[in-house]
C-alpha cells in the first residue's frame, strides 16, 4: 500500500486529501496517488529551474523567495492537474 507522506515539501495535508476525495466522488487512494505524482513534477521543476540558473546563467544556487506552496494551494493546483489528465 502506498504511504503517502503529508508533512513533505509540495504536500497536501490529510484534512485537504480528505476534502478533495469527497468533493471530487473519488477514493482518498486516488487522490493521494495523483499528489505523489505532482509532487514529482513540482520537484522536476524545481530541479530544472536550479541547474538553468547554475549552467545557464552561471549564477549560484539561492534559495527560492517564494516559498513552496501550502496544503491549500497544492490542493488547488491537484484539482486542475486532475481535470487536464483525464
Amino acid at each position: 500500500m502506498n504511504q503517502y507522506n503529508y508533512s513533505d515539501e509540495f504536500s497536501l495535508s490529510e484534512q485537504d486529501a480528505n476534502e478533495l476525495a469527497s468533493r471530487l466522488q473519488v477514493g482518498k487512494s486516488i487522490i493521494t496517488f495523483n499528489a505523489q505524482r505532482l509532487r514529482s513534477i513540482c520537484h522536476t521543476l524545481l530541479a530544472f529551474h536550479e541547474s538553468f540558473r547554475r549552467y545557464v546563467l552561471c549564477k549560484s544556487d539561492v534559495a527560492l523567495k517564494e516559498p513552496t506552496p501550502n496544503s491549500r494551494q497544492m490542493a488547488m493546483a491537484l484539482e486542475f492537474y486532475l481535470q487536464i489528465d483525464g
